[in-house]
């Protein structure tokens, strides 16, 4: 009879815990008391920081009684929360707008300029209050880049950004058909026409006619506000209020 002693080693216990950060967040799996390491990437040391989310993060230990164990883990990240204005946006000199977000975030803030631009106060214009940034009486100061963050449930950063361009009104001049401005005979007919700057385009005219017992200005009778001109056929002050393509006067 032969007796031999058989002696059972135990197998290092081992684990990895599943993990899920911010967009961009990297993390570190750290391992001790294990005599070798081999990753899921092929590296041997005991700890590796992952830069993407992996779907199957695991570990190969060896003990130092040679014996193995194995543990795996998830490494995600948050679906990205951003601020989405769509295409840059203009608005009339002299004109206000609210810009609105969503409001389910916390710790907003904007900026002008860049994400490490000057902050926004919440007095004047521009003024900014959480979610809200408000434009009042715009001019071409207000026209440039402007930047959002915010936090969102897990504490991620939240961002957007849109540009500003406000649009000067365009200077219009008043053409006569008459060598001798604004002056016709008796029983004459003078057209007038609109002169404007860069190429402007407009799509509506308002004319309009003093009154001088009323003292105001009021709509000529049977004018279209389709048309660039007037025919003027009794002495009077005119105006005109000319509406371009992109909604400024």
């Amino acid at each position: 009879t032969v007796t031999r002693q058989i002696n059972v080693r135990p197998l290092p216990v081992v684990s990895l815990s599943d993990e899920i950060k911010c967009q961009g967040e990297p993390h570190t799996y750290t391992l001790t008391g294990y005599s070798s390491y081999q990753w899921f990437n092929n590296s041997n040391s005991n700890q590796i920081t992952l830069n993407q989310p992996e779907a199957n993060v695991w570990v190969r230990v060896t003990n130092e009684f040679g014996c193995e164990s194995t543990a795996s883990a998830i490494f995600e990240w948050y679906n990205a929360n951003l601020f989405t204005f769509g295409a840059d946006t203009s608005m009339c000199a002299g004109a206000d707008m609210e810009i609105r977000i969503d409001n389910q975030f916390t710790n907003y803030v904007w900026r002008r300029n860049s994400v490490t631009g000057p902050i926004i106060p919440t007095t004047g214009s521009p003024r900014a209050n959480n979610e809200v940034l408000f434009f009042e009486t715009a001019d071409a100061t207000h026209s440039g880049s402007y930047h959002i963050s915010a936090l969102d449930q897990h504490n991620c950063n939240v961002t957007g950004a849109f540009n500003l361009e406000v649009l000067p009104p365009p200077s219009i001049e008043i053409a006569f058909t008459e060598k001798v401005q604004g002056l016709i005979c008796r029983g004459d007919t003078m057209h007038i026409t609109i002169l404007v700057d860069n190429n402007r385009n407009f799509i509506e005219y308002n004319w309009k006619q003093f009154n001088s017992v009323s003292g105001i200005f009021e709509d000529i009778p049977g004018k279209s506000n389709t048309e660039d001109f007037l025919e003027g056929f009794e002495p009077g002050i005119f105006s005109v209020l000319a509406l371009q393509e992109n909604r400024c006067f």
